[in-house]
């Protein structure tokens, strides 16, 4: 199986709050919901026009819940917000390191720059069909 990429919208973002040991109100985790996006029309049936509708072409229906626990990630998804989602099979090399991805409580606050200064995941191979590796997966 090759990679596959998806394109989601963020359709809403639930905080999960409790307390710190002084009682302080604190952010716990953030619950994700995710759809695959789509116009607000109806799509070409070939493909053609904006690149939601190309994806949507290809994958007309996906949703994704996740919850997120990662303090350096809490308040950086937005409703709205799109995204794309890449499946790698998990027999292949991770991307990133689990330590890269998931720091500790207290690393939380150092960790958030270096974040944002990574680089972006790199674009599907062939820029003229972004769904291009989803049909190759199907």
């Amino acid at each position: 199986m090759s990679t596959m990429r998806a394109k989601m919208l963020v359709m809403s973002v639930s905080v999960n709050s409790g307390a710190d040991s002084t009682g302080q109100p604190i952010t716990v985790s953030e619950q994700l919901r995710l759809a695959a996006v789509g116009p607000n029309h109806a799509y070409n049936e070939d493909g053609s026009g904006d690149e939601d509708n190309s994806f949507s072409r290809w994958t007309p229906c996906a949703s994704l819940d996740i919850t997120i626990q990662n303090p350096a990630l809490f308040g950086q998804f937005k409703y709205g917000d799109k995204f794309y989602v890449d499946f790698t099979p998990a027999d292949q090399p991770p991307v990133v390191a689990m330590a890269d991805a998931a720091p500790a409580v207290d690393d939380a606050a150092e960790a958030a720059p270096a974040a944002e200064e990574q680089p972006a995941a790199a674009a599907p191979s062939d820029a003229a069909d972004p769904a291009a590796d989803a049909t190759a997966a199907s």
